[in-house]
C-alpha cells in the first residue's frame, strides 16, 4: 500500500479532475491524451495499489478500464469512443474513491 490515503489526497483529486478534463477533450485525441497521462495516469496506477489491499476487484476494475482509455489513444478512435471509454474509466475511479469516504464528480 501506498502512504498516501486516495481519500484525503489532493493528488486523487487533481488525477479525478485530469480525467473529466480528457473526456471535456475526447475531440482532440492529443489534448485529451496529454491531459490523461499529465494528470491522472501515474495517480490511478496508486489508487490501483492502494485498493488492491481492500478490493482486488475493484483495483483489477479500475486497471482494466484504464488500459482501455489507453488504448483509445493508442490507436485510432472516435471522439465518441475516447468519451465513452473516459466516462467509463470515471464511474470505475468515483467508485474506488467512494470506498475511502471521498466523493468526487465532474462538474458538468
Amino acid at each position: 500500500m501506498t502512504d498516501d490515503v486516495p481519500g484525503s489526497s489532493p493528488r486523487f483529486s487533481r488525477a479525478f479532475e485530469g480525467l473529466c478534463q480528457a473526456r471535456e477533450q475526447a475531440r482532440d485525441a492529443e489534448s485529451a491524451r496529454a491531459v490523461f497521462f499529465d494528470e491522472s495516469h501515474q495517480a490511478l496506477h496508486e489508487l490501483a495499489i492502494n485498493l488492491q489491499d481492500t478490493d482486488r476487484a475493484a483495483a483489477a476494475e479500475l486497471l482494466e478500464a484504464k488500459a482501455r482509455v489507453e488504448a483509445t489513444f493508442d490507436r485510432p478512435a472516435t471522439s465518441s469512443l475516447r468519451k465513452e471509454m473516459l466516462d467509463d474509466l470515471i464511474e470505475v475511479a468515483q467508485a474506488g474513491l467512494h470506498s475511502y469516504s471521498s466523493e468526487v464528480s465532474c462538474s458538468d
